[in-house]
């Protein structure tokens, strides 16, 4: 596993309504590319809440971050990427997706410390009990 320390805060919540392939293949980039970021010796956290009619899910990484200018511009365009392999398309993949699923995706960092991802998509029902 890339990660020394993965933490897991997974609450109740109420269904979604998504395409469980897509929306895995949303989670696995950002697990992917969290584990890239940390290079195998950090920590990864995952997160679940409810607000209002909303699902929040949150990944979180403590690896090299990236620089503002490249989230704010680059990002989530095809073709753009930090890292020297690949293509540069996972995370504009990711946003089509989520905005398909009519959803936000939202990227929170700070260069040298991390990364954080939360994907917030609409509730279809109330909160489950179980």
């Amino acid at each position: 596993m890339p990660f020394e320390e993965v933490i897991e805060n997974l609450g109740d919540l109420p269904p979604v309504s998504v395409d469980r392939e897509q929306m895995r293949s949303v989670v696995t980039n950002l697990l992917v590319n969290a584990g890239e970021a940390v290079n195998g010796d950090g920590r990864l956290t995952l997160s679940t809440s409810c607000a209002r009619d909303q699902v929040i899910l949150t990944v979180s990484d403590n690896g090299c971050g990236m620089e503002r200018e490249f989230v704010r511009n680059k990002l989530f365009q095809p073709f753009s990427s930090t890292k020297t392999t690949g293509l540069g398309i996972g995370m504009f993949q990711c946003k089509r997706i989520v905005e398909a699923h009519e959803g936000t995706i939202r990227a929170e960092t700070q260069f040298g410390e991390g990364t954080t991802f939360r994907i917030t998509l609409p509730a279809s029902g109330p909160p489950s009990l179980s």
